[in-house]
């Protein structure tokens, strides 16, 4: 026989409520990530096979015939968008399916799990795609890559073990048992992403030489990582203090759901915008072609500089 439901045992707005306002907010960004995503398989048809694998790891594409070559009529399903059925599925289970009885709160909610186990695939696919532009704007560093790889490997780590956990869990009424992975995933993410984007601004910084032309394409092309990295750690660093402090609420939820949202918006935005940087990248090897007859009025040292970065795989390929 099941619990009935009493009002004075569960607030609604504080618990369902905020479950309703992230299914909102993830449906609003899917809309801006499937936009993204048509926007780039439109324009993007001669991308390597590999940037196309990634991003149909992230997006869940139903493959067209012809992925090396040209494919303007795609029939896809965004990976993305399984977050939100799956989010929609828990509520639906809680609201619906087992309205007015309060088992089904000690019960684990198989699709916030599968919720917590894609947005983490999410999160590791998208990093990997900065950590390798890092790794070829650092001139192939490979201990700072690793690094930031390992670190980005632990995020997805502690996020499986977070759905693990809470899979054993007695469901939504004992979250607060699972304070140590929330606390240890929340931190990791915020901790990686944030140095990526302090990775990203010291790289930024030591290309002070570069012509003006040039440095504006590296920055634009530092500056979304940077925008992306500061924006998801913010918002994880958010969630972890509203998980600490609002113990009576899961507002924290919503701010969580969010992250993997942003990764990809971020990503497709980037992918979406070289089609202007290659332009800017053209112009600037004619200037720098140009200068470099007048040796007076451009400095060797900033002529070789210019001239590597434009050269760079990472201009016109997989880094972004």
């Amino acid at each position: 026989m099941s619990v009935l439901f009493s009002p004075s045992l569960l607030d609604l707005n504080n618990s369902l409520g905020i479950i309703y306002i992230s299914i909102i907010l993830i449906a609003f960004l899917c809309g801006i990530t499937n936009l993204q995503a048509y926007i780039y398989f439109v324009r993007n048809p001669g991308d390597s096979l590999a940037l196309k694998t990634t991003i149909a790891v992230l997006l869940y594409v139903y493959f067209y015939n012809e992925v090396k070559h040209r494919s303007l009529e795609l029939v896809f399903r965004l990976l993305d968008n399984l977050q939100l059925p799956l989010v929609t599925y828990a509520y639906y289970n809680l609201t619906i399916t087992n309205f007015g009885s309060l088992l089904v709160l000690v019960q684990p909610q198989w699709g916030i799990i599968g919720y917590v186990g894609i947005s983490v695939t999410v999160d590791v696919l998208v990093r990997g795609v900065y950590i390798y532009r890092v790794w070829v704007l650092s001139m192939r560093k490979k201990i700072l890559s690793a690094t930031l790889a390992v670190m980005s490997i632990a995020t997805f780590g502690c996020g499986i073990m977070f759905a693990v956990e809470f899979g054993k869990s007695k469901g939504l009424s004992d979250i607060s048992s699972l304070s140590w992975p929330i606390y240890l995933g929340l931190g990791t993410i915020a901790v990686c992403d944030v140095s990526i984007a302090a990775v990203l601004c010291v790289l930024l910084k030591r290309q002070a030489t570069l012509s003006k032309h040039t440095y504006s394409i590296f920055r634009s092309l530092i500056l979304y990582g940077i925008n992306a990295s500061a924006l998801t750690s913010i918002c994880a660093v958010i969630s972890l203090i509203l998980y600490a402090t609002v113990t009576t609420s899961l507002v924290c939820i919503a701010f969580y759901c969010m992250l993997p949202k942003l990764y990809s918006i971020s990503l497709l935005a980037l992918l979406n915008s070289r089609k202007s940087l290659r332009e800017r990248k053209k112009e600037a090897e004619v200037i720098v072609i140009s200068q470099t007859s007048n040796s007076s009025s451009y400095n060797r040292k900033q002529m070789s500089a210019d001239h590597n970065l434009i050269q760079d795989t990472s201009m016109t390929t997989l880094p972004y």
